[in-house]
C-alpha cells in the first residue's frame, strides 16, 4: 500500500464534506449537534475556500480499502448519496481564522493515527466523482465510502494557511494506515515551525500531536465561535530554538 498526494480544488469540496461528516460522526461526540451542523453548513462555502492549500491523501495498492465496521453513519445535509455532514480539523478550525486542527472541532488530527513515510507525490487526480455514489461504494457501518477508482482511494485531507494546519481529517475506516501522519509530515517538511489548535476534549488528537513533537504554547477557554470547546494551541519546530 502506498500513500500519495494531490492538491484539491472547489470541485472536490462535496467529497471532502462527506468525508468530514463521516469523520466527526466517528470522533466528535463532545460537540453539540447544532454546532456540527453549523460547521458543516459553512465548510464548502467558507472554510475550505479560505484555505491557502488543501492537500489530499490517497491509498493505492494492496490494502487500499476501509476496515469493515469502522466509522459511523452519515447524516444529512451532505446532499450527496453518502449522506454526510461535516466537521473541521481536529484536524480543524476555530473561527477566529476559523481554526480546528485536532481531527474535530478546533483541531486537525483527531487521532489520525500512525505514521507514514515513503509517500509518493502525485499531482493528478481529483476527489470529485469519488464520493456521493458517483462510483460504486461499500458500506462501512451505514456510511457510504467510495471504493477505489483507478487503483486509488481518497483517504484524508489537510487544509492550511501559511505555516498553520487548519484542518486534518481521515476516513474513519482507514485509521491506523498512517494517513494522518503522512499528511502532517508532508506539510511539516515545508515549514520550520508548524502551528495548530486541538480541542482539549479530544484526547486522541492530543496524543496524536504529542507523539509527533507538538508542544503546548497556550490555551483558549472557548473556541473562535465562542462555543464551550477549549482549544490548546500547539507548535512544532523542525530544529531546536536558538
Amino acid at each position: 500500500m502506498v500513500i500519495c498526494f494531490s492538491d484539491a480544488g472547489p470541485a472536490d469540496w462535496p467529497a471532502l464534506l462527506c468525508l468530514w461528516w463521516r469523520n466527526v460522526r466517528a470522533s466528535h461526540g463532545f460537540v453539540a449537534e447544532d454546532h456540527l451542523r453549523a460547521i458543516g453548513a459553512a465548510l464548502t462555502g467558507e472554510y475550505l475556500p479560505a484555505m491557502e492549500r488543501v492537500r489530499l491523501a490517497w491509498l493505492a495498492g494492496p490494502g487500499a480499502a476501509p476496515a469493515q465496521g469502522a466509522g459511523g453513519p452519515c447524516v444529512r445535509p451532505c446532499a450527496r448519496p453518502c449522506g454526510g455532514a461535516g466537521s473541521w480539523a481536529d484536524g480543524g478550525t476555530n473561527r477566529g481564522s476559523d481554526r480546528r486542527t485536532d481531527g474535530g472541532p478546533g483541531s486537525a488530527a483527531e487521532g489520525m493515527l500512525a505514521g507514514g513515510s515513503g509517500v509518493a507525490p502525485v499531482r493528478s487526480g481529483s476527489a470529485a466523482g469519488l464520493a456521493g455514489g458517483q462510483v460504486p461504494a461499500l458500506s462501512v457501518a451505514g456510511a457510504a465510502v467510495p471504493c477505489p477508482a483507478d487503483g486509488r482511494l481518497l483517504a484524508g485531507f489537510l487544509g492550511s494557511v501559511g505555516a498553520r494546519v487548519e484542518m486534518l481529517f481521515v476516513e474513519p475506516g482507514l485509521r491506523g494506515r498512517g494517513v494522518g501522519s503522512a499528511l502532517l509530515e508532508d506539510f511539516c517538511a515545508r515549514h520550520g515551525e508548524v502551528l495548530l489548535d486541538v480541542n482539549e476534549q479530544n484526547m486522541a488528537a492530543r496524543a496524536f500531536y504529542a507523539r509527533r513533537g507538538f508542544g503546548l504554547v497556550g490555551r483558549s477557554p472557548l473556541d473562535g465561535a465562542g462555543w464551550p470547546y477549549p482549544l490548546l494551541h500547539l507548535r512544532r519546530r523542525s530544529s531546536p530554538e536558538r
